[in-house]
């Protein structure tokens, strides 16, 4: 029996919830990047203004990308309260994925002479610092964690929720990623020369990089539909591995990336022809757009719909995973009536030299939507696959 997804929370720089970014993204098109000049270069970037932010957490917490994630969670606080009237505290799991600890925080904190305090340097520099806090914040005792797997982080999140459910571990998961755009981030994206410097422009021809995100995505992950959820979606199938190719390169033959989605349909047990439409990891890096059409072929995926959210909002590294889930939640759920699915932003000027796929280019209605996919692949060669359906 598949696990159920029980809701969304969802935060970027589009978007304050999953309705808004269905009215600005599915509905209008609405592109959230913008012109940034904050680096001594030009980028186009998916920041959240910080005045949005205007409030304080308690130290060491007090950083931007818990504020993100805080903004996610409490969407689905009535869920997660009810939660724990029905479980044990002990038996609800915390899980992050992320790739950022809020690093331009304990820079400042640094460089205002803040020197002395060791161990509040070292709480905020942990990788698990946004996952202690939710813990915290949310009072749930089940095993929490985050993994940092780079773009597939908050993705597999998901998958290290969904095993510890059917382990009987746990009952009930708050699961996603939250992610932030910082220098360190802007800096070495840079250094590797694969960020654009214009809007992000997937799968054309002219397309010269990644534009960087930033927010939070989450979701109650549990085993039964507690609260009769009308948009209770189930995790139907997934898989994760790794090529071990290069650590920043994608290997373009997409060998390992199709075993990753023909592992997850199978873990699913169902086909390539029972997916409706398919999230993207869709960088618009020149190596990425190669290996990812390239990949929709193997696996006779080249006439189904598919977009990349990262036109719209940006590319959210760890949180990326979870935030195109989310999409794929929005495009099943009742919200979406009319069965409009999640458009493809670019320059309609396709590269001829990449092998077709079926792109979502301006409104598309589908007859049929039952089966989501979303992949998600990332530096080091990881791979990963989740499949949602109704």
């Amino acid at each position: 029996m598949s696990n159920i997804l029980l809701d969304f929370g969802i935060i970027n720089c589009l978007a304050r919830d999953k309705e808004e970014l269905y009215n600005k993204y599915f509905i209008k098109g609405e592109y959230g990047l913008k012109e940034n000049n904050d680096y001594n270069k030009k980028f186009f970037l998916g920041k959240i203004d910080n005045d949005f932010f205007n409030f304080k957490l308690e130290d060491p917490y007090n950083n931007k990308i818990n504020k993100m994630a805080l903004h996610a969670v409490n969407q689905l606080k009535p869920i997660i309260d009810e939660a724990k009237k029905r479980y044990k505290k002990n038996r609800i799991s915390v899980i992050v994925g992320t790739c950022e600890n809020g690093s331009d925080e304990t820079k400042d904190y640094i460089l205002k002479g803040s020197v002395s305090d060791e161990r509040r340097i070292l709480v905020m520099q942990s990788l698990n610092i946004c996952c202690d806090f939710l813990q915290k914040y949310l009072d749930v005792l089940g095993p929490s964690f985050t993994i940092s797997t780079a773009c597939t982080s908050s993705a597999n999140a998901v998958i290290a929720a969904d095993e510890l459910i059917r382990s009987n571990i746990i009952d009930v998961a708050i699961v996603g990623g939250a992610d932030v755009v910082t220098d360190t981030v802007v800096y070495g994206f840079d250094s590797l020369e694969v960020v654009s410097y214009n809007k992000t422009n997937s799968f054309s021809k002219n397309r010269s990089g990644i534009n960087l995100g930033e927010g939070a995505a989450f979701t109650v992950l549990a085993r039964d539909n507690f609260v009769d959820s009308k948009d209770a979606i189930y995790l139907k199938g997934y898989n994760s591995n790794s090529d071990s190719h290069h650590m920043t390169s994608p290997d373009i033959d997409g060998s390992t990336t199709s075993k990753c989605i023909n592992d997850a349909l199978k873990h699913a047990s169902i086909n390539i022809n029972n997916i409706d439409y398919i999230n993207l990891h869709g960088t618009g890096t020149l190596i990425n757009d190669k290996m990812e059409s390239t990949t929709l072929n193997r696996v006779n995926a080249s006439d189904i719909w598919c977009s990349s959210s990262k036109t719209s909002f940006g590319h959210t590294i760890g949180a990326a995973g979870a935030m195109e889930l989310g999409v794929c939640f929005i495009t099943l759920s009742s919200m979406n009536k009319e069965k409009i699915l999640p458009p493809h932003l670019y320059d309609g000027e396709y590269d001829d030299t990449l092998e077709k796929i079926k792109l979502v280019n301006g409104k598309v209605v589908s007859n049929r939507l039952e089966n989501c996919m979303s992949v998600s692949f990332g530096f080091g060669g990881s791979n990963t696959c989740l499949i949602v359906g109704k």
